[in-house]
């Protein structure tokens, strides 16, 4: 059955709770240092999580009217690197920090718009912590007013473009990726024909045809009230790959793999200014058109658990689900005899099965699941576990009909067993 994808407009406040759950302000507790206070009729302010380091967890870069900060996340603390970090900003009005892959090499490099009328900034990560600012280009030149902005693949070619929405009547912006640096701002397009005063913008294929759509939030700056703007993507090809997530995907990072091309994503609530993308993951896959390659080699999908889901072989132009189910748990700290892998029950099964197995001592264990073919199609753990036992779950609603094995390694103990899927 499809999923239709429905756009809701959010008032966040302070202070709340959600289903009886509770928040503490912890920012000062954890490093965070937010001492500073930005006077403005114009309230500045974006934030974003993102993981720019590749180290495993959401970093945080803050930006309101002037200031702007960077802090890395050192184990569930956050340190104050911005000194160190490359990016040195000065705007009239900081509005939004949105992270994407921009080059598809690996890592999240940064846009930032500038509310207040000056140029936008554009930083590229340099893998080591550090980000270089791109000064060319019509991207970083241009002095629009800019609020919200959004990363997506709009024409399907294998590399994210930019949507940005600009406010105080102006048309908004769209910037084409050509690579190397390079963007080519989009003029002729109906999406950045009229002149509006825009706060907001998200991306998402609201209609199913694997093609990012437009919506844009508008104002109505020193006027009457303007209505808001939804625009169908009827240009891009139609090569994509859509993947879902069951229970959110908040926090996720995907990894796709074509040979030597590599894309990655990561799931956020939101970076920029009055706006939310979908917290599904869309990859453009154009240029598999001209290439005898028609497959994509892995889809990887690591969450913010530390559980990861692998899939191998996997054809363009569809939908997948991932679960996300928790994949491993310690069921009991009592230490056991000696080292064992259970049997799955039940077996055959459709979709969920589980298996125990037991550690006599701590140690870094790895427990995969692949196919006869040999290939993992899912990596359950890959980590250090204290003594104890524990219980695993694989679901296999995502794969085929067949027999797959489950094998776990540890450093002194490895042992595989079959197990059959029957749907």
């Amino acid at each position: 059955m499809k999923r239709h994808l429905f756009f809701f407009i959010l008032l966040l406040l302070p202070y709340f709770s959600v289903q009886s759950q509770s928040f503490t302000n912890v920012a000062a507790q954890l490093g965070i240092n937010a001492d500073y206070i930005d006077l403005y009729y114009i309230p500045g302010g974006g934030a974003g999580f993102a993981d720019y380091d590749n180290d495993g967890d959401p970093d945080l870069i803050i930006a309101t009217k002037t200031h702007f900060k960077v802090y890395k996340n050192d184990n569930n603390s956050f340190i104050d690197v911005t000194a160190g970090s490359g990016i040195s900003l000065s705007g009239d009005c900081l509005k939004s920090v949105v992270c994407g892959d921009y080059n598809n090499d690996g890592w999240l490099d940064l846009f930032v718009t500038n509310g207040g009328g000056g140029p936008n900034f554009l930083y590229k990560n340099n893998q080591n912590g550090t980000f270089t600012r791109i000064t060319s280009g019509a991207i970083v030149t241009d002095t629009m007013g800019s609020f919200g902005c959004n990363w997506g693949d709009l024409d399907n070619d294998g590399d994210l473009d930019l949507f940005v929405a600009n406010n105080y009547n102006q048309k908004d912006a769209l910037y084409r990726n050509d690579g190397n640096n390079v963007f080519t701002k989009i003029t002729a397009d109906v999406s950045v024909s009229e002149n509006n005063s825009s706060v907001g913008s998200a991306l998402a294929d609201f209609n199913n045809d694997g093609k990012l759509d437009i919506f844009v939030v508008n104002q109505g700056y020193g006027g009457p009230s303007e209505n808001d703007c939804l625009f169908k993507n009827v240009g891009a090809e139609p090569w994509y790959l859509l993947i879902k997530f069951n229970g959110g995907g908040i926090g996720v990072r995907v990894k796709i793999r074509i040979g030597n091309y590599i894309a990655i994503r990561e799931v956020t609530g939101g970076n920029s200014c009055s706006s939310q993308d979908m917290t599904w993951v869309h990859f453009g896959l154009g240029f598999l058109n001209d290439t005898p390659v028609q497959n994509i080699d892995s889809v990887i999908v690591d969450w913010h658990d530390g559980f990861r889901e692998i899939r191998t072989n996997v054809a363009p132009n569809q939908e997948l689900e991932f679960g996300g189910i928790i994949g491993v748990q310690q069921i009991s700290s009592e230490i056991p005899q000696r080292f064992s892998l259970s049997q799955n029950y039940p077996n055959p099964f459709n979709p969920v099965t589980n298996f125990y197995y037991a550690l006599p001592k701590g140690s870094d264990v790895k427990l995969v699941v692949y196919n006869t073919n040999g290939q993992i199609v899912k990596e359950m753990y890959n980590g250090y576990q204290s003594a104890g036992t524990y219980k695993a779950i694989f679901d296999g609603s995502g794969y085929s009909s067949g027999v797959y094995f489950y094998k776990i390694i540890t450093n002194d103990f490895t042992e595989t067993k079959k197990m059959i899927l029957v749907k």
